[in-house]
């Protein structure tokens, strides 16, 4: 009994020192739905990785490599999904998400049933940081989609031609995430 015992504390105590999780160590899901259903019975939220190729979950970072801390976050507190932008069955996904450059993230809240944060494009290794670490909080209620990444706005008159005194406003729009 005692040798079992210790046993375990030590094969504990070579885990918590066993070294940094590597990127391909991640749990990766390549199924939304199954990580979907994975990460409701676990009561984590999706980070849905859009890039390209066998390593394109990293393309999110502007340095092209997840730090320790995000790859300790992501092991933590994400369900992890990655959608190949080069993979036929990916592609209307990815769409539906509204990525658009073929590299983006996707955070949902703990239910899996509400987007919480949207990036399409690169972030800093320091944005992500941040934006991992606030939607893994298990208080946080995400009633809204969140963004870093800015809205085009153009002005351009009314019926597309311009005369002296027409005063143009910029449109708006809504999107669905």
């Amino acid at each position: 009994m005692h040798t079992s015992v210790g046993f375990f504390a030590f094969a504990g105590l070579l885990t918590a020192f066993a070294g940094p999780v590597s990127a391909q160590d991640l749990a990766w899901k390549n199924s939304y739905l199954e990580a979907r259903d994975h990460g409701q019975k676990v009561k984590k939220p999706l980070a849905v990785f859009v890039g390209a190729g066998a390593a394109g979950f990293q393309q999110i970072v502007q340095d092209g490599a997840f730090s320790s801390d995000i790859r300790k976050i992501l092991a933590a507190e994400y369900t992890l999904v990655y959608l190949d932008a080069d993979r036929a069955d990916h592609k209307r996904l990815i769409g539906e998400l509204g990525i658009s450059s073929r590299k983006g993230l996707v955070l949902s809240d703990r239910a899996g049933d509400t987007q919480a944060f949207f990036h399409d494009g690169t972030l800093s290794e320091a944005e992500l940081t941040s934006q991992l670490r606030h939607y893994a909080d298990p208080a946080l209620i995400v009633r809204s989609t969140s963004t870093t990444s800015s809205g085009r706005y153009s002005f351009y008159p009314p019926n597309g031609s311009y005369s002296s005194g027409t005063s143009a406003s910029p449109s708006r729009s809504t999107r669905n995430c």
